[in-house]
């Protein structure tokens, strides 16, 4: 720790001589707040979701956005037609804040990537933000144990129950913190609820009923023909892990419940070994 405090530091000093911060550095940089006690966080995935945990990180002193990555540069498709999405309009997000912040508008300060991988690298990420498809939580939880950085995956936490178990094992066998994004089980009202039923404040529970939400699009419909890959997507890497399917943007992005399958992976590259090698610099 005190190694990296030098470091940050001495960062922070460089940056100023170069320009890269106001002359009047705000107080809070070297308080409670200074680099080296920030969280450096890694946001993994850059669709709609992102929107809302992207906000919630930048409002929080505790948090340094320095890294986001998706296989996506950045484009239309997702949850409706106003949102642009992607790495590219993120990561410029992320540095518009703090540029704001910190009242220089040559503040860049946030890298962007394609391969998950290189986030993990970076020895200023200590948690990252998985807001990616299903299919990919288990495979970039371990990985991101192993690369010692705590996880905030976003609901649902898991594809199968074998996920879950192989989650679990790498968190304790690391010793990392894993949270996830499952709302409804810690706001006010959901708990409210659980202590009255725990106390019997309620009586004896004769029937509960659940309600299940239906799925948000509709998937391509009979006799569906795949569709060129757009520009900026590396969709090869979007499948990952999941098995071999044609495009069609009804498929993917927002919609990506639509593949499910999935084989066992080769945790060495974070793709299926029993698909032909995917290019090893995206992901």
């Amino acid at each position: 720790m005190l190694e990296r405090r030098r470091f940050l530091h001495r960062a922070v000093g460089a940056a100023c001589s170069l320009g890269l911060f106001p002359a009047i550095v705000p107080r809070r940089v070297f308080g409670a707040a200074a680099p080296s006690n920030r969280i450096g966080v890694g946001v993994i995935g850059c669709g709609n979701q992102s929107e809302g945990d992207v906000k919630h990180f930048l409002d929080n002193d505790d948090v340094q956005v320095v890294a986001v990555c998706d296989v996506n540069r950045g484009s239309h498709g997702y949850r409706d037609a106003s949102q642009f999405l992607g790495r590219e309009p993120v990561r410029q997000r992320v540095e518009r804040f703090y540029a704001d912040k910190l009242g220089n508008n040559a503040y860049r300060g946030c890298g962007a990537y394609v391969d998950f991988r290189e986030v993990l690298a970076r020895d200023d990420v200590d948690a990252v933000v998985l807001i990616v498809p299903d299919h990919w939580h288990a495979i970039m939880t371990e990985l991101a144990c192993e690369a010692g950085k705590d996880v905030y995956c976003e609901k649902p936490l898991t594809l199968t129950i074998d996920d879950g178990k192989r989650m679990i094992r790498a968190v304790r066998r690391h010793g990392r913190i894993l949270q996830t994004g499952s709302q409804w089980r810690s706001n006010p009202e959901a708990r409210r609820v659980c202590e009255l039923v725990r106390s019997g404040r309620v009586g004896k529970l004769r029937k509960i009923v659940t309600y299940l939400v239906p799925n948000n699009k509709t998937g391509p419909g009979p006799g569906w023909q795949p569709m060129p890959v757009p520009e900026g997507l590396d969709y090869p890497m979007w499948l990952g892990p999941a098995p071999d399917a044609p495009y069609h943007e009804d498929r993917c992005l927002y919609r990506f419940r639509f593949i499910l399958g999935r084989a066992a992976p080769d945790r060495s590259s974070g793709r299926r070994s029993s698909s032909p090698a995917r290019p090893s610099s995206r992901g």
